[in-house]
């Protein structure tokens, strides 16, 4: 039996991140956003106006989080997402892409936990093609390229496990 350096597995992990970032932002903003993608951006939102000065844009910081657990709390999803999307979006802007981007990656995070479980209770083949199963799968592509937090979940469901 052939032996692999473990560089060749850290390469091949390499491309199965690279094939899963590509085939998640591929056409990421084809579609417009639909009603649970707008219920994030709704939860993430801020009316006030910009902040001047550090004093106020502190102020505006925690304001707009307390305002995300306020308008999320009703929802049935934890609020962790949110808070994540709302600093995100404040920082990047909220368009289609910034809005849908963190989820691209949390599901690279997931892809890497998957390879790391994969290694830890197998060995380094299995945890690669783990990774690279997951990468391609027709759920998870599309979970990728959505707005929601369930790559964030897939990603610490798999880290929890480790």
């Amino acid at each position: 039996m052939v032996q692999i350096p473990r560089a060749g597995y850290y390469l091949a992990m390499v491309a199965v991140l690279l094939l899963g970032a590509w085939v998640a932002v591929f056409h990421l903003d084809r579609d417009s956003i639909w009603y649970d993608e707008g219920f994030t951006a709704y939860i993430v939102h801020d009316d006030h106006p910009e902040p001047d000065g550090i004093r106020e844009t502190l102020r505006y910081f925690v304001g707009s989080l307390v305002g995300v657990f306020e308008r999320g709390r009703g929802d049935v999803h934890p609020l962790l997402y949110y808070g994540i999307i709302d600093i995100w979006t404040w920082v990047m802007g909220n368009s289609v892409w910034m809005l849908r981007l963190p989820s691209v990656f949390f599901g690279l995070i997931g892809l890497s936990a998957t390879y790391a479980l994969g290694h830890t209770l197998f060995d380094r083949p299995t945890g690669v093609l783990g990774a690279l199963l997951l990468s391609v799968a027709h759920f998870y592509v599309y979970y990728n390229r959505e707005a929601r937090m369930y790559t964030l979940l897939v990603a610490l469901a798999v880290l929890f496990l480790l």
